[in-house]
């Protein structure tokens, strides 16, 4: 990379802090972007919209090497998304699907992808600490199964997807 050459970097901001630190990117002339969904609260009395950030503690700005070293020293800032040693760039072509998405659809879910449906896991809490199963359901109820081989019938069990660690 050139360090004149401008790229799109998702930056990890402290809790909540994604609002604030856009501003300070903003008053400094940096291209930023912090994709939003709608939120509706609805109380017995009345109805509240509001906006919250699409990804929790995640924004994006363009910038080439002199900005990453500013934007570290930003309140709020807390990393750079890395590959290895060097902050990873994202393809602008990403952003502008993130933003397509933000546009027409009013109800957007973010799902963590280190697993997806078929994968091997292996359960690191609780009473089936070390028991390795098969993702079987990931959207709603995150489903393990189980395997009991002798028997040739499997467990499905609801189990939080930060339990399961992902195995070959």
């Amino acid at each position: 990379m050139n360090s004149n050459d401008k790229l799109w970097y998702p930056i990890y901001t402290h809790a909540n802090y994604e609002k604030k630190l856009l501003n300070q990117m903003l008053l400094e002339q940096m291209e930023a972007y912090l994709p939003l969904r709608k939120k509706v609260t609805q109380w017995s009395d009345r109805t509240k919209t509001s906006f919250e950030p699409l990804f929790k503690s995640y924004l994006f700005v363009k910038a080439d090497l002199v900005m990453l070293n500013r934007i570290k020293l930003m309140f709020g800032f807390s990393q750079f998304i890395r590959f290895g040693k060097y902050p990873k760039s994202i393809p602008e072509e990403n952003l502008t699907t993130i933003k397509l998405v933000e546009q027409h659809y009013d109800q957007i879910d973010i799902v963590a992808t280190h697993l997806i449906k078929g994968d091997k896991v292996r359960v690191s809490s609780g009473a089936l600490l070390g028991f390795d199963g098969v993702l079987t359901e990931l959207t709603g109820k995150h489903k393990v199964a189980i395997s009991i081989k002798q028997m040739g019938q499997s467990m499905l069990i609801h189990i939080d997807p930060k339990y399961l660690i992902k195995i070959n």
